[in-house]
């Protein structure tokens, strides 16, 4: 073996045992952002991840993950930037694309009109490209049935594909398939029906809260006030996951409903706390709006 080669393969061997103990230390570190994140300290986390993305910008992993403390964040723009660009370089991760999906929808709110159908439809593309890559992917199937039933046709709205797809959801999850049957009952006009599977959904998804957050928003809509504040009330009783509907929307529905209940006290209360919650820019303005009609 001449001399050369041996200085190769030393130099070889020398590198992975310099590599080798750098993606433990950054294993580590991920793995300590994760756990700051699901124990709900949403700014260390993101703190954590903008330092460990420094050392490894191009890893999907920790890229997906400070994207998606991003979305917790409200960094909406940043969020997209990074999932788009994970995505350019991992085709195949299902999860940015879900998530690029959510992220997109969420911006509908934020952009001019002339935006929003556009960003709506790209948002069903994501989640489109989601389950294509992953049929398994209960959250992005039922993104998919919620988006078929809700939206209008002009921007990817349809009732029949809204069927056929919360049947496959069934076949995953039948707790979540009940959401969207839910919704469709409403649409229907069939209340009754969509109120006793709501709450089953309710019952059903114990690990999620934002069930319960739909009930509420469902009795306020038929003017059940009473319920729907007892339904908010137990939603801020339950333990929430990272997406489960922050407080800035909770005390926006909350403010919402006792307005309608001529309780200005109560409803200025909550629109203020709800200013506080670190809104998005249209909920500013629905609380905005809420705090000047009282």
């Amino acid at each position: 073996m001449t001399r050369r080669a041996l200085q190769q393969i030393l130099s070889a061997i020398l590198m992975i045992l310099v590599v080798l103990p750098m993606q433990a230390k950054t294993d580590t570190e991920l793995q300590q952002a994760l756990a700051s994140f699901n124990q709900a300290n949403y700014e260390g986390a993101l703190r954590q991840l903008i330092a460990l993305s420094k050392q490894q910008p191009n890893d999907s992993a920790t890229t997906y993950y400070l994207a998606r403390s991003y979305f917790r964040d409200g960094q909406l723009a940043q969020a997209r930037k990074l999932l788009e660009r994970n995505i350019a370089r991992y085709p195949e991760d299902s999860e940015s694309h879900f998530l690029l999906g959510s992220v997109k929808l969420t911006l509908v709110a934020e952009v001019n009109l002339f935006k929003k159908f556009g960003l709506a439809r790209s948002a069903l593309k994501s989640w489109q490209d989601a389950v294509a890559l992953d049929a398994a992917h209960i959250e992005g199937q039922y993104a998919l049935a919620s988006f078929y039933t809700s939206a209008p046709g002009i921007i990817g709205g349809d009732l029949d594909k809204a069927r056929e797809k919360v049947k496959q959801l069934g076949q995953l999850s039948e707790p979540y398939s009940l959401l969207v049957y839910a919704s469709l009952n409403t649409r229907d006009k069939k209340f009754a029906e969509a109120e006793k599977l709501l709450l089953e959904a309710v019952a059903s998804i114990p690990d999620r809260a934002f069930p319960t957050l739909i009930l509420a928003d469902f009795y306020f809509r038929r003017e059940r006030y009473s319920d729907a504040l007892q339904a908010i009330a137990s939603y801020r009783k339950r333990d929430q996951t990272w997406n489960d509907p922050r407080e800035s929307q909770t005390a926006l529905l909350a403010g919402q409903v006792y307005a309608a209940q001529h309780n200005v006290e109560m409803a200025r209360r909550e629109y203020e706390l709800a200013a506080k919650s670190k809104p998005s820019k249209s909920q500013l303005k629905l609380i905005r709006k809420g705090i000047d009609d009282l």
